[in-house]
């Protein structure tokens, strides 16, 4: 009996065809999953505190910048294995709930947090803009910079606010309708700006419960906002993952893509185990990354394991098979990297030594401004996620009827690509909704493996070491009358 997966879906019923009811480091792919890439070191000493936020912004030359901050410091990644440090003479004090937000306007890169000025720098440190507000948020559209949740003189510290710079000015931050700054407050839905994202030509406000669209139309308002019907919002910038296209966001209790009309529910088969696993009390630490090699987008979560809010768990989906998996590792940020090549002189700054090397040689990570999804790890720590996959597994929804008993005695999985090995253990029961047990363990070989269990019930796990990707399972299940 052939099973092809049909993908993660812990919330459907366990006797589904064809689902997978628990995974350890597989993601979706289009032949069905793969064993994710284990972290690799990004080539940079730790930073000395948790990474509040990280880019790479490119100039319009094609050059690239990748900051990283933390509460006191920007740094710049420019010269492994130590950070610049690129910060304002004085640093930066940031408060106990915020992070950094960057973008990019022209050649001037740009960095946002709560607790400071807005920062730019076009070569070597950040400066204050003299008369720019202190922002939680910084977005960019052609000929604008956008600011969200502000603090400054004339109108003080309000989360609803917006301000747009002067047109083609990154230094122009006094209201004037010929040079079209301006700004205004959000205040049709209750509540602070929660998250500030670009999609094509429109800017994007979420609140907790609410979606507001912006749309540059010229002077004296130069930006018309629109608030969508319903009452779906986000609780934090991270947790919006743009893949150019489309937003990918984490919901109060849901996931989302919106495409710039609505936003539409895709978390069906997840959201119920996803949303019992979060610790509510800190979603706002949620961190999303693209991968867009992948197509996956991926969000690091503080599951209720993490008592002090560090995320330590991850779930991902990808966008064009319709498909979720896990992804078991935390990350305090994470950024599409590009990257570098790799040479004799250098590889040291990666691997202590030839032995030490966990990339496969096909990776991403030997090629030269290609993108690899990179996160700063719970120790702070850039890596990125190239490695060769550790031990991963893969659970089967439950085979069987209640009827009828059937003899397991052969399981053959069907990989696109052989891991370096694996094992395979069976769980059985007699009646639907009890508990499992667990039966034994038995180790893969000539592509199958041999098991002789009588049951009603039958569910597997596949644990895998080394690069693979799975399609589906070959079960001999073979009846034996009912009783």
């Amino acid at each position: 009996m052939l099973i092809p997966f049909t993908g993660y879906a812990p919330d459907l019923d366990p006797s589904t065809p064809g689902i997978i009811t628990n995974l350890v480091d597989y993601y979706p792919t289009a032949k069905g999953y793969g064993a994710a890439p284990s972290n690799t070191s990004g080539g940079f000493d730790a930073l000395a505190t948790a990474c509040l936020g990280a880019a790479l912004l490119q100039k319009l030359d094609g050059s690239v910048r990748l900051f990283a901050g933390t509460a006191g410091a920007l740094y710049e990644a420019s010269a492994a294995p130590t950070y610049t440090d690129r910060s304002k003479v004085g640093g930066y004090s940031a408060g106990s709930d915020h992070r950094w937000s960057f973008a990019q306007f022209g050649d001037t890169s740009l960095a946002a947090i709560k607790s400071d000025t807005l920062q730019s720098s076009s070569t070597g440190a950040f400066a204050d803009i003299a008369g720019a507000p202190k922002a939680r948020f910084v977005e960019t559209l052609p000929g604008f910079v956008l600011l969200a949740d502000t603090n400054e003189g004339t109108y003080g510290d309000q989360s609803d606010r917006w301000w747009c710079s002067e047109y083609n000015n990154v230094n122009g931050w006094t209201p004037a309708v010929a040079t079209q700054c301006t700004t205004g407050r959000l205040i049709g839905s209750p509540g602070p700006i929660r998250g500030w994202k670009r999609l094509g030509d429109e800017i994007i406000a979420y609140k907790d419960r609410s979606i507001i669209v912006g749309r540059y139309v010229g002077s004296p308002a130069v930006f018309e906002f629109n608030q969508l019907p319903g009452d779906i919002g986000c609780s934090t910038n991270d947790a919006i993952v743009s893949i150019g296209s489309a937003h990918f966001f984490v919901g109060y209790e849901d996931f989302y893509l919106f495409d710039g009309s609505r936003p539409i529910a895709i978390g069906g088969p997840v959201k119920k185990t996803f949303f019992t696993d979060l610790n509510k009390q800190y979603r706002y630490k949620i961190v999303g990354l693209h991968d867009r090699i992948n197509s996956l987008v991926m969000f690091f979560y503080p599951s209720n394991s993490a008592t002090t809010g560090i995320n330590d768990s991850c779930i991902c989906y990808n966008y064009k098979t319709d498909k979720w998996g896990k992804i078991n590792r935390g990350a305090e940020a994470g950024l599409e990297n590009l990257t570098g090549q790799i040479t004799y002189a250098n590889i040291g700054n990666y691997f202590a030594s030839y032995a030490d090397i966990t990339v496969t040689y096909d990776s991403p990570f030997w090629t030269q401004n290609y993108p690899v999804p990179t996160i700063f790890d719970t120790s702070h720590t850039m890596q990125t996620l190239t490695g060769i996959p550790g031990t991963c597994s893969i659970t089967t929804g439950d085979l069987g009827d209640d009827n009828t008993f059937s003899l397991l005695d052969r399981v053959r999985p069907r990989f696109s690509t052989a891991p370096t090995s694996a094992t395979l253990t069976n769980y059985y029961r007699n009646t639907s909704g009890s508990s499992l047990t667990q039966d034994k363990t038995v180790t893969m070989t000539s592509g199958k493996c041999d098991l002789f269990r009588s049951s009603r019930w039958h569910r597997l796990k596949l644990s895998t070491s080394g690069v693979s990707e799975l399609s589906s399972i070959d079960v001999s299940l073979q009846g034996e009358g009912t009783e």
